[in-house]
């Protein structure tokens, strides 16, 4: 890894475990918030965070502070709509 390779790797983990932060404290608050995201069935946010949370694993991205956030990617990695997807990558 170059030194521009990893002053890009911090930027990006910075930039993430902020923002996971601030979605973090909003899906704890938020009512709505179930087995999944919005309720009970996974919907189009689980696809998103569930694909931002799988990339984020090649900047080592820590998901410790977030457990409701690793709590809906765990839920989504066992259904079989989300395993796979990214077979020969």
């Amino acid at each position: 890894m170059s030194a521009d390779d990893e002053v890009t790797a911090v930027w990006f983990r910075d930039l993430v475990s902020e923002a996971f932060a601030l979605l973090e404290k909003t899906l704890v608050k938020d009512h709505l918030t179930g087995g999944f995201w919005h309720g009970y069935r996974p919907g189009p946010a689980d696809v998103f965070l569930d694909a931002q949370v799988f990339n984020n694993r090649g900047f080592d991205v820590a998901m410790l502070p977030c457990p409701t956030i690793s709590r809906l990617f765990d839920l989504c990695a066992e259904l079989p709509e989300f395993d796979g997807g990214l077979d020969g990558i």
